[in-house]
């Protein structure tokens, strides 16, 4: 008898092409993932890996372990997680193609994939290998919010959208942003780390208060507000990316419930109609 029905088995065996097309596997056992072959040969390029490793993690969990393991080795001594591991090798990380300034949705993305991974695995002894660089990476995030509203301030191409420039709070960044200290808090909680998961609780409800004050327009949350109070009020496909997130690892709201229906409503009404070839950057 069938398990999947055959639309699904067709997709997730041709969607397994880039495991021979666009990897890396080396004698040692070193595993990367090209972001492109032959035009953006980056190995492993974090920002993407947000997206591309529920299909490793699934399938192949000791690959996406030694893919994250990679990047603890590569993670700065100030605690920035890198774009990248390197150009067509895994030894010369890299802070960004657009750096600087360095990358603002790196290190909570890092910290979001450590959750899921451990939540998906139950392995303590991963979850207290991974603790110590996420909570690092954390700390350096924290750095990044120049106007003491408690979300990180983008300073142009420094996130997944690298050739659209954000400035001030952006809400794809912080989005993320807010899911991550509630992943951060569940970790510290998991090994006993009180002080900061504390920590972590009053950063979230400082900056999920900043996020719908400065970002919602009652219909959506705007793309960006810049520090001199100048709005980029558009409506972008990953206002709410977090809260994807939030919602596959089981984590509370990042916004107001209400305010997301209507969110991703008029991001239908508005995006999903005007390509028939998937929904639209931002209108």
């Amino acid at each position: 008898s069938k398990v999947l029905p055959d639309w699904l088995s067709d997709a997730l065996i041709n969607s397994l092409y880039v495991f021979y097309t666009s990897t890396l596997w080396g004698k040692k056992g070193e595993f990367s993932v090209y972001e492109a072959t032959l035009w953006c040969p980056l190995m492993s390029t974090l920002d993407l890996r947000f997206y591309y490793s529920w299909m490793i993690c699934l399938l192949f969990p000791e690959l996406e372990k030694i893919e994250t393991q990679h990047y603890i080795k590569a993670q700065r001594p100030d605690g920035y997680i890198p774009h990248d591991l390197g150009h067509c090798r895994i030894d010369c990380p890299s802070d960004g193609t657009s750096a600087p300034p360095r990358w603002k949705d790196l290190c909570p993305k890092f910290v979001l994939m450590a959750y899921r991974d451990y939540l998906w695995f139950g392995d303590e002894i991963f979850l207290k290998e991974v603790y110590p660089p996420a909570k690092k990476a954390m700390q350096w995030e924290f750095t990044t919010d120049k106007n003491d509203d408690g979300l990180p301030d983008n300073e142009g191409g420094d996130q997944t959208f690298d050739a659209w420039k954000f400035g001030g709070t952006n809400s794809y960044t912080a989005n993320i942003y807010l899911a991550s200290l509630l992943a951060m808090e569940q970790m510290a909680l998991k090994v006993e780390d009180r002080d900061f998961a504390e920590q972590f609780r009053r950063r979230f409800v400082r900056g999920q208060k900043s996020f719908e004050a400065k970002l919602w327009n009652g219909r959506y949350y705007i793309c960006c507000r810049f520090d001199n109070d100048e709005k980029y009020d558009t409506c972008t496909i990953a206002q709410l990316a977090g809260q994807w997130y939030a919602n596959l690892l089981g984590l509370e709201s990042t916004v107001d419930k209400k305010r997301a229906k209507t969110a991703i409503q008029t991001y239908y009404k508005l995006n999903d109609k005007l390509s028939l070839f998937g929904g639209v950057n931002s209108i």
